[in-house]
């Protein structure tokens, strides 16, 4: 997988999870893995302490493995994760502001934000470019063009390992500039 370029964190999940399953199965090879074995396996997450299983476990399968569960093993096609065979627990979902009149008050309190000045200049850039906070905190000037009003971020940096380019408007040009003098 890491040779697929994936991200760090993609690598540690696929570590986390074959080490969950690797006392069932050990080295066995995907072909022989029963899908009630490794339901089995799941199933006894709790009594470990492990209070939530992977999100995708098709995916997760396929991570475990190292490659893909159907070419591999065409003949498993039943599903040993069929819905209610693993007790997952409820998401949880994080506030939003949809309200125009709350968005206009948050704005106006970042404004007035009396803190770092480089934290209010993230904080109101923050809006107008829609990264995620750790790709803004950890912006280069080198990947930015003021000129051509672009943020080109290298496929090192994303979590897809793919360039991403985040147009700049006006008001992030100025801001910008404004820090770099």
């Amino acid at each position: 997988m890491a040779k697929e370029g994936r991200a760090n964190s993609t690598l540690r999940k696929a570590q986390w999870f074959l080490s969950l399953l690797l006392p069932a199965i050990g080295k066995m090879p995907i072909t022989e893995a029963d899908p009630q074995l490794l339901l089995a396996t799941l199933k006894n997450w709790k009594p470990r302490g492990i209070t939530k299983p992977p999100k995708r476990p098709e995916a997760s399968r396929a991570v475990c493995f190292g490659l893909r569960w159907r070419r591999a093993a065409p003949s498993l096609t039943r599903q040993p994760y069929s819905k209610g065979a693993l007790i997952t627990p409820n998401a949880k979902h994080y506030a939003a502001i949809l309200e125009p009149a709350k968005l206009a008050e948050l704005l106006r309190a970042i404004d007035a934000y009396t803190g770092s000045p480089i934290n209010k200049l993230a904080l109101q850039i923050a809006p107008h470019v829609f990264v995620r906070p750790g790709m803004l905190r950890h912006a280069d000037w080198s990947e930015i063009d003021l000129r051509e009003k672009i943020w080109r971020i290298p496929a090192g940096k994303m979590k897809a390992r793919k360039p991403h380019s985040v147009p700049l408007s006006s008001q992030v040009v100025a801001s910008f500039l404004s820090c770099a003098s």
